[in-house]
């Protein structure tokens, strides 16, 4: 009898490999305002049926015997696999679409997370392995501005975020989506202009936040990555 595919359904995530060549720290995005961090709950979906198809992230370690890395762009492949085999196994793949780097009102988060109207309802930003990356002010304040993007110009309800080095991932919203963040069934996001795609229709860049009033910044964050629940 052969050997059963694995799926990250059943058997959660290869363990990333090391890094190759010369380390370098992870990149930050300096033209952003730092933000506030405050860790919150954030709840797991008890109706969610996922489907224990094969995965992509499994066959690619299974190949090379590794999933080792020399840049952001390679964690980036491991996480898009991550996510492209999660939506297929949530069975929507139809209607949910993730596009790299594609500029939205001037701001490029490394994935847009895009649904079938063409509206974005959240992004991952993706960095390389790094104890202090997750906790830094300017990164906060990059995914604040995404935030806000979601909120102020596509209407999006609720906005979620996540910010991931495969080993670790972490989900950011705003103070006011904290009830939803909590809520452990599936919700799903609604839009002020569903009709209106930002594909097509051009609009303005995200408003410059007054400097001096940085306290007024804070993005809610919690780590959620099952191999590290444990670290600090």
């Amino acid at each position: 009898m052969g050997e059963i595919a694995k799926s990250i359904a059943r058997d959660g995530l290869p363990l990333l490999g090391g890094p190759v060549g010369l380390e370098s720290s992870s990149s930050k995005n300096e033209s952003h305002e730092e933000a506030d961090i405050i860790n919150s709950k954030f709840s797991l979906i008890n109706d969610l049926s996922l489907a224990k198809t094969p995965s992509t992230i499994w066959l690619t370690y299974k190949n090379s015997g590794h999933l080792s890395y020399a840049s952001e762009a390679d964690i980036a492949n491991y996480v898009n696999m991550v996510l492209r085999d999660t939506i297929h196994a949530m069975g929507r793949s139809d209607d949910i679409m993730l596009y790299a780097e594609m500029g939205f009102c001037n701001q490029r988060p490394d994935i847009w997370v895009i649904c079938c109207n063409g509206l974005p309802v959240g992004f991952i930003e993706i960095k390389k392995p790094s104890g202090a990356i997750m906790d830094e002010p300017l990164l906060a304040g990059q995914v604040f501005d995404y935030l806000m993007l979601l909120k102020s110009f596509y209407g999006i309800e609720f906005q979620f975020g996540i910010i991931s080095t495969y080993e670790l991932w972490r989900v950011f919203w705003l103070h006011k989506t904290d009830p939803v963040a909590q809520m452990n069934t599936v919700s799903k996001p609604q839009s002020a202009n569903p009709g209106q795609s930002p594909l097509v229709i051009c609009l303005p860049g995200i408003p410059c936040f007054d400097k001096k009033n940085k306290t007024s910044i804070q993005v809610i964050g919690q780590l959620s990555h099952a191999q590290k629940s444990n670290q600090k």
